[in-house]
């Protein structure tokens, strides 16, 4: 159901691509943080791709559902990535060869809501299914006592 151009979830809709720095995209493919942004980078990616405002214990489980998208849709993406470096320089200069090599930015596309690949949860309802905790007790400040 929209309403004046959101989602239920109160998320704008998403209709075209957007361009992302390589580094944000590497970052969700790889497992390296190697975005410009930081995880200010990273998020803003995930966001987009999912149409959600996700919390950040939700990023785990957005990258398990945008990494091999991005690699289906951008095959370049799909290279062997060091396990280790040597310190920030080492991690800039191979950011700098892959920027090289495929470009500064990326456009990438949300994903589709139709294709059901990523699901909208609570994230109240997520933190608290992996947690396992009693139920979360919200305490609006002024709220009835």
């Amino acid at each position: 159901m929209h309403h004046a151009g959101l989602l239920t979830v109160g998320v704008p809709v998403m209709s075209g691509p957007k361009a992302f720095h390589l580094g944000d995209v590497l970052s969700v493919t790889t497992g390296i943080l190697v975005s410009p942004k930081g995880m200010g980078g990273v998020h803003e990616l995930l966001d987009f791709m999912t149409g959600d405002v996700l919390m950040t214990h939700q990023l785990p489980r957005a990258v398990e559902v945008c990494g091999p998208e991005l690699i289906a849709r951008h095959p370049s993406l799909d290279v062997a990535t060091p396990t280790a470096f040597a310190g920030e320089p080492d991690v800039l200069a191979w950011l700098d060869r892959r920027v090289a090599e495929l470009g500064e930015y990326l456009l990438i596309w949300p994903l589709a809501p139709e294709e059901g690949q990523w699901v909208h949860m609570d994230p109240l309802v997520e933190w608290q299914a992996m947690r396992g905790d009693p139920p979360i007790v919200v305490v609006v400040p002024g709220g009835a006592s």
